[in-house]
């Protein structure tokens, strides 16, 4: 940032409050058409749904990078919201959830792929202590058990880490040991040797 630039409070909340009005407004256009192609039954119609979408994405100005990202997104969450009897009921659901972004709703979609990568850097035997389990409503709760593995598993590797250069310290104190009581026995051989001589 340059040095000269100064960031005045009033620009910086009415930044604030447009982001906040963007990130809300994606995530309930994301909904909104996530929702709607959830209840789709037939392939063909999701495919012209999904069209559909991009198109309007398109004409309003965006990006087809944007547009291919809004549908990708909108693929990933719509069996989610396609439970709901309402969009509604489902919007009251990802409040109670803590879904406020699409990021989130995108984290929570795919809380059980994300915790099977996460409890992978465990040791099996430890992995029986951080079960993804109904008792799991809240996106918080998930951040905090998946933030409970990856410090577990930074534990466990330090302590593997710790054990093998204790490990690597041993051998190379035996080594020295043994190496010495060679060389200790060569030469009491030889002084044993020039004595006969």
């Amino acid at each position: 940032m340059s040095q000269s630039l100064v960031i005045t409070k009033e620009f910086s909340d009415s930044l604030e409050k447009a982001l906040q009005a963007f990130t809300k407004g994606h995530l309930e256009l994301t909904l909104l058409v996530a929702y709607e192609l959830g209840n789709q039954n037939d392939a063909d119609d999701k495919l012209a749904l999904i069209s559909f979408f991009k198109s309007r994405v398109l004409a309003h100005g965006l990006s087809a990078e944007s547009a291919d990202k809004m549908a990708r997104d909108t693929r990933q969450i719509a069996d989610f919201c396609g439970n709901f009897t309402s969009l509604e009921a489902c919007k009251k659901a990802l409040k109670t959830i803590g879904v406020t972004r699409l990021s989130h709703l995108n984290t929570w979609v795919g809380r059980a792929k994300t915790h099977a990568k996460a409890i992978m850097s465990l040791p099996r035997d430890k992995r029986e202590n951080f079960p993804l389990d109904d008792g799991i409503k809240t996106l918080s709760a998930f951040n905090a058990l998946i933030q409970g593995i990856e410090e577990e598993a930074k534990a466990e590797a330090e302590a593997k880490a710790k054990a093998e250069a204790e490990a690597e310290a041993d051998e190379e104190y035996y080594e020295e040991e043994e190496a010495e009581a060679e060389a200790k026995a060569k030469a009491e051989a030889e002084a044993e040797a020039d004595e006969e001589d």
